[in-house]
């Protein structure tokens, strides 16, 4: 708050040059960043302090919804990725995940994220399993006749 107070003071002391424009600018900027580190703030003390670490025996239950948003995710995209995408990433999040477990809630978006990955690579090698042949040029109209 005592770096959006100098900026204003500072506007207030040099308005009277009449090329302040970017300095209302520059003053909106800091208020935003300030207002925006209060949200974040206040976000992590409630909703990380109650909300998640309240919910401790709960969180396995969350496990599923992870895995179907992965597969979604699979659905989603314009194209087929490579194989060994899914479970690389999977890989990738789950050892961050390791590496830090002294922080429970980073621990716990890095553990979301695997299992979200684990649901793409699942929705990768479903596809791949259940995969028809496809037609390679248009066959067009056939008609059959009873003989």
């Amino acid at each position: 708050m005592q770096r959006v107070n100098w900026a204003l003071k500072y506007v207030r002391l040099s308005s009277c040059c009449g090329r302040c424009d970017w300095q209302f600018a520059v003053v909106d900027v800091i208020g935003s960043l300030e207002s925006l580190r209060q949200a974040m703030s206040w976000a992590r003390k409630n909703f990380a302090g109650e909300g998640v670490f309240s919910e401790r025996e709960r969180w396995l239950l969350w496990a599923p919804v992870a895995l179907a948003l992965g597969v979604s995710v699979y659905f989603l995209l314009p194209v087929e990725p490579s194989l060994w995408v899914g479970p690389a990433a999977a890989g990738l999040l789950l050892s961050f995940a390791f590496l830090s477990r002294r922080r429970t809630w980073l621990t716990l978006l890095f553990l979301a994220l695997a299992i979200a990955t684990c649901g793409l690579a699942a929705g990768q090698i479903r596809s791949l399993r259940v995969a028809a042949p496809v037609l390679q040029e248009k066959t067009g109209l056939w008609r059959c006749a009873a003989a």
